[in-house]
């Protein structure tokens, strides 16, 4: 992986009323030479995606867009816009969500962080982001086996926190190692779709991005997350608007769309991806659904149907049952 003039595929996906985000995004890509392309998915947006460009960009010839009657969700969106890419000179694609404005230096980042690895060649990068403070305090983010939403009942007990607790082996204090990323500011070369394949888009929304990583890392793909490589999110996820757990940010949130799409789909992940001990595995999750029926769910005929629909969002991920729809 070569980073030069010309060679990045930038792949972004929209939807709804974002152009605000979105126009910054495209005017700092186009600060970039090694740019060649942008390629904005449009999921249904609830403008003309195609126009705004034309209107605001019409000097340029590295955007296109490819506008969805319906929304193919993340998943759809991103796997529609890296087939794009392969069509495209340039040998690297760098994926960024609508909001996802990259910093001056974010590119720099990348092209330090390929001297500092060296010759290796299975590797893949992505930019980080300045409230990822825990990443870095544990110097990158390992995914362990039989752990449900990263809770583990072992390392809970008294003495084995510390004791089992241990950093990612990183290169440097820049280069933060990871079993998985997000989507946005994910940078990698064409040439590992051949074993890696395409975001799985059966998840419609959450957790496609973290199968589709961890797929790398199984393959023995090192992911490093880029400290000098640095992206700004012009908005906040729905559950990190607060510094709240998930599930707790459930039962207040107005809908629980999201939600239940995020729990049904992690649990399908976990269980195909992550699970080698089926009693640890549910061992784990449900002492931590008790522990979210104590402490998180509102003790209210609300909280308790909330709870349920939690549990009919976990059965459907245990079958596989995945899409579009969940209720």
């Amino acid at each position: 992986m070569f980073i030069n003039e010309n060679s990045i595929n930038v792949v972004t996906v929209t939807y709804g009323d974002r152009w605000g985000h979105l126009k910054q995004i495209i005017e700092r890509l186009h600060l970039f030479p090694e740019v060649n392309s942008i390629i904005i998915i449009d999921n249904a947006s609830s403008y003309s995606v195609q126009d705004k460009v034309k209107e605001e960009f019409n000097h340029s010839q590295k955007v296109t867009v490819i506008t969805s009657s319906t929304n193919l969700g993340s998943s759809g969106g991103f796997k529609r816009g890296i087939e794009e890419a392969l069509e495209k000179d340039g040998e690297l694609i760098w994926l960024l969500d609508d909001d996802n404005l990259p910093n001056e230096n974010a590119i720099k980042g990348f092209t330090n962080a390929q001297k500092a690895l060296g010759d290796s060649e299975k590797y893949i990068l992505c930019s980080y982001r300045e409230d990822w403070k825990e990443l870095r305090r544990n110097g990158g983010q390992k995914l362990k086996e039989n752990t449900f939403f990263q809770f583990d009942l072992i390392s809970k007990m008294p003495g084995k926190d510390k004791a089992k607790k241990q950093k990612q082996a990183s290169v440097s204090k820049n280069l933060l190692k990871c079993d998985y990323a997000p989507y946005g500011g994910l940078l990698f070369p064409k040439s590992i779709l051949k074993d890696v394949g395409l975001p799985n888009d059966d998840y419609y929304l959450y957790v496609d991005d973290t199968d589709f990583t961890y797929r790398m890392t199984k393959l023995g793909y090192e992911i490093f997350c880029v400290v000098d490589s640095t992206i700004t999110d012009l908005e906040s996820s729905w559950f990190r608007n607060k510094k709240e757990p998930m599930f707790f940010s459930f039962f207040r949130a107005n809908s629980t769309y999201r939600g239940l799409m995020n729990i049904r789909n992690r649990v399908y992940f976990e269980t195909t991806s992550n699970k080698t001990n089926s009693f640890m595995y549910f061992l784990n999750m449900w002492v931590y659904l008790v522990h979210v029926f104590l402490f998180y769910m509102p003790k209210n005929k609300g909280g308790l149907q909330r709870y349920f629909s939690i549990l009919k969002a976990i059965r459907l991920g245990k079958k596989g049952i995945l899409g579009n729809e969940i209720r």
